[in-house]
């Protein structure tokens, strides 16, 4: 994620209930699984779709819609026992993983932002020619979030090569997830000819271009995770994060999502950043 009061991913949070089902399929990736509002959250199982390329042919019927939570344990638990890691190892990293993303600091970098990139992954990954690797590096890439800090993917990328080394996953497997996690940073001049990478980088960007009353609920959620920064310190940072995006030549590198997302990411980063003024 951006450093600098970022604003990294959409969190794509679902209307209550299964309710979601009929408008994931129906708004497509950028407008689906978006808002369950936080009052519902525990108590109510928020659901999210599950697909061949997410969910493998063992899963049972009752699968088929998921919470954020059971969407990244099932992806995760597919992965491992695909790399044949050691099943009460890779428990231990899962329950990790499941609590840094619980962190009660946290209001958008949480497990419904996990899911909502392994959603995308599932709705614009077609052509991506290593799934695990972009997988792994979405279920790795905010592990470690702190506002105060602006080493968090260098964290974070350190982590998950440790974890994913212990626990057997090969080493070119466990180097392209360490580079992609630290790519997340998506600083001003990075470059790369990765289209694997540069899906997950545009994924991840993937909230700026929501609808605008979801922009600002993402918007909110992000100044609340800077809850302990004074407006007159948040206010000019975040704007100038926000006028570096509107800087670039292009916010989305892949011509697909830079055509579905480009001109409406624009627009709501400037409204933001003139709100901010």
């Amino acid at each position: 994620m951006w450093e600098g009061f970022d604003g990294g991913l959409p969190n794509r949070l679902s209307a209550s209930g299964c309710k979601a089902k009929e408008a994931a399929r129906t708004l497509g990736l950028a407008l689906a699984l978006l808002r369950l509002e936080e009052k519902c959250a525990g108590d109510r199982k928020l659901c999210f779709p599950t697909t061949p390329a997410l969910a493998n042919a063992s899963a049972s019927p009752g699968t088929s819609w998921m919470s954020p939570r059971e969407l990244l344990s099932h992806v995760w638990r597919d992965l491992a026992g695909r790399h044949h890691c050691e099943t009460s190892s890779a428990e231990v990293l899962l329950d990790e993983l499941l609590g840094a993303y619980s962190e009660p600091s946290r209001h958008y970098h949480t497990i419904e932002h996990i899911a909502s990139l392994l959603l995308q992954l599932n709705d614009h990954g077609l052509a991506v020619a290593d799934r695990d690797a972009v997988a792994l590096a979405m279920l790795f890439h905010d592990v470690i979030y702190d506002p105060r800090r602006r080493d968090n993917e260098e964290k974070s990328a350190t982590l998950a090569r440790r974890r994913l080394s212990l626990l057997g996953f090969p080493d070119e497997v466990v180097a392209k997830v360490e580079h992609y996690i630290l790519a997340t940073q998506h600083a001003q001049h990075f470059e790369t000819n990765d289209r694997d990478l540069s899906l997950l980088l545009d994924l991840d960007l993937s909230t700026l271009a929501a609808a605008p009353a979801e922009y600002r609920v993402y918007a909110d959620a992000i100044r609340r995770e800077y809850g302990d920064v004074p407006d007159e310190l948040y206010r000019p940072a975040r704007r100038r994060v926000l006028e570096g995006f509107l800087t670039r030549k292009r916010i989305y590198r892949t011509d697909d999502l830079h055509g579905l997302w480009e001109q409406r990411a624009r627009a709501n980063i400037a409204a933001e950043a003139a709100a901010l003024a």
